[in-house]
């Protein structure tokens, strides 16, 4: 089994490198550098104008819900695949070492990616919420010690369907939020909590739930094709539609690809996700931004990118058959999704607008950027959609 575990370890390091040649490229990599050196100048300057404020004490509920968000990064990486549940079985009693060196593995990642998180926050907590470094250290150890209480967790489910995991992320959060107030006290019970359920909980660790396992190595796993694939297509991306009955009172009637088109759009994940992922890390992003004309570049670019990534969905019925049986030409099908996706990048456009007024900037240059920004939508959605769509059909 230890002889498996490093091939799967090694076959998957190779497989996330052959997708963080297309993630990591030089384009990316500069713009990377820009943002990363705009952000970490405002938040130098902001430490150095709110140093000597008395009144930010409030914030420690948003640092404790940073933490809490920063624990669902990370998930058990096991390596199974489907077909484990027939070749693997009789091996099954030694797979609890097998998933002992994965919980090891993810242990390491996980805490090094909280430690990142946490010693980012380390300068706001210092200076302006005046943490003492005790304080910092009991803090930190708290972070590190809820996110492996979180990884064990998962680490047993992989013998006994446990259910309370929402009582699991609950208490984490609480204990995070009272960790922020009074570090030592949230430390203390944080281990005694962590105690608690080490000794407490009696699983029989022979009996492994395979299905639970290989399904959420997949899900664990589809996490990351989203990823990769907001940079290159991934064809093992899989895509579930769910109903969002909610969202029903914004679609249209009528004409048909329009409503097909924005039906799909909300009810997929895939394209619904990286809508609302990008728009909240371009809003992120804005927020800190104080320079004017590197905000407008910021969300010029993060408006392209959500374009880009919705382009697909113009191609998502092409292989059904039955649209085929609709009196209508495919030029009103494009002209069709070219207005269908001008109206999902204006709200876009006037929340990006919106963030870049309310961080300081006046009402005329408030409006320079709207009136750019959807300006760049029309050319998005019109010209360059057109130019794109011709450009992969001589392809």
């Amino acid at each position: 089994m230890d002889e498996l575990w490093q091939k799967r370890r090694q076959a998957y390091h190779k497989h996330l490198l052959k997708y963080l040649r297309y993630v990591l490229n030089d384009h990316f990599v500069l713009a990377l550098l820009f943002i990363c050196g705009a952000v970490a100048y405002n938040y130098n300057n902001f430490l150095k104008t709110y140093a000597l404020s008395q009144g930010l004490g409030w914030t420690r509920i948003i640092i404790a819900l940073i933490l809490g968000l920063a624990l669902s990064f990370g998930r058990l990486a096991t390596f199974l695949e489907p077909a484990d549940l027939v070749f693997l079985a009789p091996k099954e009693s030694d797979l609890k070492h097998y998933l002992k060196k994965s919980f090891v593995y993810t242990s390491l990642v996980c805490l090094c990616e909280q430690a990142v998180i946490y010693l980012l926050l380390c300068p706001y907590l210092k200076i302006i919420l005046n943490f003492s470094l005790g304080q910092l250290i009991c803090l930190g150890l708290n972070q590190l010690l809820l996110k492996e209480l979180g990884l064990y967790w998962d680490y047993l489910r992989g013998f006994a369907p446990l259910k309370q995991v929402g009582f699991m992320k609950l208490a984490s959060l609480i204990l995070v939020v009272l960790a922020s107030y009074f570090p030592l006290g949230g430390l203390i019970l944080s281990g005694g909590f962590w105690l608690g359920c080490l000794y407490g909980l009696k699983v029989n660790q022979q009996v492994v739930a395979w299905k639970f396992l290989i399904e959420k190595e997949a899900a664990r796993m589809q996490g990351l094709y989203r990823f990769f694939n907001l940079f290159t297509d991934v064809n093992l991306v899989t895509t579930s539609a769910k109903r969002r009955k909610y969202l029903d009172w914004l679609l249209p009637t009528r004409p048909a690809y329009t409503f097909l088109y924005l039906r799909g759009f909300m009810r997929t994940s895939e394209y619904l996700g990286i809508y609302l992922r990008l728009t909240v890390l371009g809003s992120l992003l804005l927020i800190f931004i104080k320079n004017y004309y590197l905000a407008c570049g910021v969300a010029g670019l993060f408006l392209y990118l959500i374009g880009l990534q919705l382009f697909s969905l113009s191609d998502r019925y092409q292989e059904i058959v039955f649209v085929y049986l609709y009196p209508l030409s495919d030029k009103q099908r494009l002209r069709e999704f070219s207005g269908v996706l001008l109206r999902l990048l204006v709200p876009v456009c006037i929340i990006f607008s919106t963030l870049v007024l309310v961080t300081g900037q006046n009402v005329y240059l408030f409006s320079c950027l709207l009136l750019g920004l959807v300006l760049e939508s029309y050319l998005i959605t019109k010209p360059y959609f057109v130019w794109r769509q011709g450009r992969v059909r001589k392809n």
